[in-house]
């Protein structure tokens, strides 16, 4: 299944993030009720095995929070470390996403890729 239908996007909603047309992908998702003003945060490390493709094999990493989607990290983006992690050549090394809920309702409070 295409993860953006599995995360309720519309087709090619992610290609402006990854500046080019999603090939594949995967994500998760979780949907819970939530409160304005709640935070919700998310730990992550991204980990690529393309740093050494030419730069238009984009991989991205992004957050879907309700109606709020976000880039996180690209491979072209600065700072990706060389890891030690079989099968991948790059890391960012763990970072923070957080997002404040502006109403009460239902979210899909995750969604990744």
């Amino acid at each position: 299944m295409d993860p953006q239908l599995f995360i309720c996007l519309p087709l090619g909603a992610l290609n402006s993030l990854g500046h080019s047309t999603v090939l594949a992908g995967s994500a998760m998702r979780q949907g819970g009720q939530g409160r304005a003003g709640q935070v919700i945060s998310l730990g992550w490390n991204f980990l690529t095995d393309g740093l050494d493709e030419r730069a238009v094999f984009n991989d991205f990493s992004f957050a879907f929070i309700g109606p709020v989607l976000g880039n996180l990290v690209n491979k072209n983006s600065p700072g990706f470390l060389r890891t030690l992690v079989p099968g991948f050549d790059g890391e960012t090394g763990y970072r923070s996403f957080s997002y404040a809920l502006s109403v009460d309702g239902f979210y899909y409070i995750l969604g990744v890729g």
